[in-house]
Order: structure tokens, then C-alpha cells, then sequence
């Protein structure tokens, strides 16, 4: 889902911390080579873009950014502007320097067009316009006898074909492949997908078959229909992409991303209602505490979910 552009601006550092507020500028105004480095470069480094926390906020910025005004200038096209703001996106930028009055405003424009549009994007396709009588029928009872109703192969197989997608076909189904973690990573570094939701008693086997779809479940439970768990795994993949977090380390540690769940988050009042944080949070001893948290996650994860420790247990052995 990246725009797969070699190319981009090069990316001025913030100042970091104790450095007076400057950076070394070379005599054309440009920052000197020690404090720039192309977009690409960080990109084919795996987006390791240094981050830290933004004043009392605790947002996450990166220390390098994009300067707006040349995102503006005329030499620039607006296709060619926006893909090098998503370039930089991409890349794990999250730091962008503009002003209404850079360019007469152009830069701005562009990089609000980056923004909007650059991370993801979706075409909702309404299965009954491709019904071909007066009540827009896409459904018909089931063959053999029994209680619902079920897509028609020849009205759904029309709407898949008519829409042009890249990636796989998923039919949200509950008889599906229980939707993982590592699915899901796969998903958001692929060219997309078109998902399929399941309504009624379900769809025509024929078309599943025929179209090569890939059933895939939320949970062992049943819904309504496949717009929920469809926005289920939209969710899952959009959060995974390039810049939707900040970056990478928010989700490192996250429940499912190596087989096991997460441990316990403690945050202020150190003391509440009498229960305290416990005292190795407090050492400042990073090792022994990602040793604890090590620890909580493998104990959790074999006291709630013995299925994922059996897992986790046998890629140990």
C-alpha cells in the first residue's frame, strides 16, 4: 500500500535536545548534508525514523520532517507533490512544517490532499445494481429445503467482476479461516483487497468456488451480516499502515504480534483504592523489567489462551 516511489525530497532533522535550537545551514539556506537525508533512504532502512514525545503531550513525532514551502513551488506538478508528501509519509514521517502563505497557499493544498487521501482508500459497491429485474432481486431460497435465502451466484458474480481490484477476494463467512495477526500483516503490506459481505443464509458455493474466494472469520459466533466484520478487519490492516500510528514500536509489543498477549499497563496514581504499581516498573532497571513483562506475557497467555501457548511453545521447541 506504499507508493512505491525511489524518490523524494530530502527531509530536514528537528533539533534535538541540548543543541540551542539549530541545526548547522549551509550558505544557500539548505541544511548541510550532517543534518538531511533523502526520504528513500529511511525507507529502504525499514522506516527506523527516530521518534519522541512532543512536549507534555506525549505524542509521538518523528525528529525528521518535511518542509511545506518546496512541497509549493511551481516546477513541482500536483501529482508529483503529493506522491513525495506520501513518500515521506511512508517513510514514518509524521512532522510537517507549512504555512498558509507559503506559495500562495499551494503548499498547503498538497499536503492536505497528501493527507487526506495518501494512507487508504475504499469503493463501496452496492450488490443490487447489478440485479436485472424491477425489485432488484439478489437472492433466492435455498436448494434442497431450510430456513433463509442465499445470494445468487450469476448477480454476485457479476458485481465481483465488474469491480476492479488488486490483492485477494475475502468473504467475511463465520465458517471461514479465523482472521490472525499474521493475516492481517500480510494484508496491509499488500496492493489491497476486495471484501465480500455475506448476508442472508450465506452465498452460492459455485461462486466461491469460481471466483476463488477466501472465507474468512472474525470469531466463533454469528452476525447479522459481514459489514461488521468486515469493519473488523479494515481496522485490523488500516492501523498497520505506514504513518496511521506514528510508528512501528506502538504496536511491537501489541497482543498477537508473536504468538503470545500482552502484559499488564500501569500508569499514575502509583497508589490507588490501596493497590500499587508493582515495584519493578519503578527500578529502572530496563532489563529486569522487560524481563518482567517477558514474564506476565508468557503467564497470561498460558493461564487465558492455552491454545496460543501450545503454538508458542512448539516454534520455541
Amino acid at each position: 500500500m506504499s507508493t512505491g516511489l525511489a524518490w523524494g525530497p530530502r527531509i530536514c532533522a528537528r533539533t534535538p535536545p541540548g543543541t540551542g535550537g539549530t541545526w548547522p545551514r549551509s550558505g544557500s539556506g539548505w541544511p548541510s548534508t550532517a543534518a538531511s537525508r533523502p526520504v528513500s533512504s529511511y525507507a529502504a532502512a525499514g522506516n527506523q525514523i527516530p521518534y519522541r514525545a512532543l512536549g507534555r503531550t506525549g505524542v509521538q513525532t518523528s525528529l525528521v520532517g518535511i518542509g511545506g514551502y518546496h512541497i509549493g513551488v511551481s516546477s513541482l506538478s500536483d501529482e508529483q507533490a503529493v506522491a513525495i508528501v506520501r513518500k515521506a509519509l511512508d517513510s514514518g514521517v509524521n512532522f510537517l512544517d507549512n504555512c498558509w502563505d507559503y506559495n500562495g497557499g499551494n503548499s498547503e493544498v498538497r499536503m492536505g490532499k497528501a493527507l487526506r487521501d495518501g494512507k487508504w482508500g475504499y469503493e463501496a459497491v452496492d450488490i443490487r445494481t447489478f440485479a436485472t429485474d424491477k425489485h432488484r432481486t439478489v437472492d433466492d431460497h435455498l436448494a434442497g429445503g431450510g430456513a433463509g435465502m442465499v445470494f445468487k451466484p450469476d448477480i454476485l458474480a457479476k458485481a465481483i467482476d465488474a469491480t476492479a481490484h488488486k490483492g485477494p477476494r475475502l468473504l467475511m463467512s463465520p465458517r471461514g479461516t479465523p482472521l490472525t495477526q499474521v493475516r492481517v500483516r500480510e494484508l496491509a503490506v499488500g496492493e489491497g483487497c476486495m471484501i465480500i459481505c455475506g448476508r442472508f443464509e450465506g452465498i452460492d458455493q459455485r461462486v466461491i468456488d469460481a471466483r476463488g474466494l477466501e472465507e474468512v472469520s472474525v470469531g466463533d459466533y454469528v452476525l447479522s451480516g459481514g459489514e461488521p466484520a468486515a469493519l473488523t478487519l479494515l481496522d485490523a490492516v488500516i492501523r498497520l499502515l505506514p504513518g496511521v500510528m506514528g510508528h512501528d514500536q506502538s504496536h511491537a509489543e501489541e497482543s498477537f504480534e508473536d504468538g503470545l498477549l500482552e502484559y499488564p499497563h500501569y500508569t499514575k496514581p502509583n497508589i490507588w483504592e490501596g493497590l500499587e504499581i508493582p515495584a519493578i516498573l519503578h527500578s529502572g532497571d530496563h532489563q529486569a523489567i522487560a524481563k518482567w513483562k517477558a514474564i506476565q506475557r508468557v503467564e497470561l497467555t498460558k493461564a487465558r489462551r492455552p491454545d496460543l501457548y501450545d503454538k508458542f511453545i512448539k516454534s520455541k521447541g
